[in-house]
């Protein structure tokens, strides 16, 4: 009981995975009276761990919130902070959102925010990223970065547009 209640805890704990996997696979290790002395050690560096990464993981759940805004727009069209996002019928019927920021034309500043997003998926989301995307033949300059979680995939895309004079950068999930 003492062990299914400590892994609980640290399950729904705001910790970091590998601190969360590291912890349980400690416990599970343990054997008979070892179980609360390994515990309590466990505990007690792991709530000193917690103490220390709040302000970290307080960050990381915000950051993963903007990106979990784009996943949910659907539903509570709440778009990002300086985002237009709209929703679309993708290939076999599934819903997707698309959501762009813009930007002057090839501002570097949209090239910070694509990277910015980029690191948020990776970061919120476990995953694989796809092949790189062949140049299209397009007067424009594009870019395309794709990062694959289960069924969906993330897209990240930086489009010049010249005649516009605009960069957009795209967060498309489908």
């Amino acid at each position: 009981t003492l062990v299914k209640h400590h892994t609980r805890f640290v399950m729904r704990a705001k910790i970091p995975k590998r601190v969360q996997s590291f912890y349980c696979k400690l416990v599970e290790s343990a054997r008979n009276g070892m179980v609360v002395i390994m515990m309590q050690i466990s505990g007690t560096l792991l709530l000193a761990l917690s103490v220390l990464l709040l302000p970290a993981n307080r960050v990381v759940a915000d950051v993963c919130m903007e990106i979990e805004m784009v996943e949910t727009f659907a539903l509570s069209k709440v778009a990002p902070e300086g985002a237009t996002c709209f929703t679309f019928q993708g290939q076999s019927a599934r819903m997707g959102v698309s959501c762009f920021w813009e930007y002057p034309f090839r501002d570097i500043a949209a090239v910070h925010e694509a990277d910015r997003l980029w690191s948020l998926i990776q970061s919120c989301h476990d995953g694989t990223q796809k092949a790189p995307d062949l140049q299209v033949n397009h007067p424009d300059s594009y870019e395309l970065r794709e990062w694959s979680v289960g069924s969906d995939t993330f897209r990240i895309a930086v489009k010049d547009k010249g005649s516009q004079q605009r960069t957009l950068v795209f967060l498309r999930i489908n």
